[in-house]
């Protein structure tokens, strides 16, 4: 509704002029500051209004549209929200990129997201019709003889990686990501529900970038 959405806009401002304290010299370019806030904008909300764990999907992660994190330009970043207590099943085409993995990552901390050990999806035995079929979760599933591969009770999202330095010559990934543990259904988000993703985006982007800017902060000493 309409307080919803002005809320929303002013959040945003004043998180402008939170952010914009804290460049120094050089750096203070107010619409480049606004660049990277409507960046932050499209990844929270893909990352509140888009994201589910009971029905995750991949989707676009970590870049330079964003202007979130610190990506590397021969990677392609994908993200899909999930609860590390439940149980999730990746199948399709791994693609033939030089390196393809999964990094399951945790909730914030103050030196950025946890994470834990990447798997490695080219040590992924395929199947048959030579595609991939891996089963995550904490515990492996009783009666799964495939293959599968644990992830942490805590872990909240898994970042698909794939890094290439061909993008003409090597094929994609192309992954599709399912709950097995849930209601295959996923139900019209309500009124409530709504108004807290959209709650969570000022935050999240004010976050991000101010963790970013402290990050080049400290490195520059």
């Amino acid at each position: 509704d309409a307080p919803t959405f002005a809320a929303l806009l002013e959040g945003l401002r004043e998180a402008h002029q939170r952010l914009s304290a804290q460049l120094m010299g050089a750096d203070h370019e107010p619409a480049e500051l606004t660049m990277a806030m409507l960046g932050g904008l499209m990844a929270g909300y893909l990352a509140r209004a888009c994201s589910d764990p009971r029905h995750p999907a991949f989707l676009p992660g970590a870049g330079y549209h964003q202007r979130m994190g610190m990506p590397n330009p021969d990677t392609v970043y994908l993200t899909a929200a999930v609860d590390g207590a439940g149980t999730y099943r990746l199948t399709g085409d791994r693609g033939t990129a030089p390196e393809v993995s999964l990094m399951p990552m945790g909730g914030p901390t103050a030196a950025g997201l946890k994470t834990y050990p990447a798997i490695d999806l080219r040590g992924i035995e395929l199947n048959g019709d030579g595609r991939l079929d891996l089963v995550l979760s904490a515990e492996r599933p009783e009666g799964h003889p495939g293959e599968w591969r644990a992830i942490a009770p805590d872990v909240r999202s898994l970042m698909l990686r794939s890094v290439s330095d061909d993008w003409g010559r090597h094929r994609d990934p192309l992954l599709a990501i399912t709950r097995l543990d849930t209601p295959g259904r996923s139900p019209r988000p309500g009124a409530e529900a709504r108004a807290a993703d959209l709650a969570g985006i000022v935050p999240m982007v004010e976050g991000a970038l101010g963790f970013g800017m402290r990050k080049v902060a400290g490195l520059r000493g």
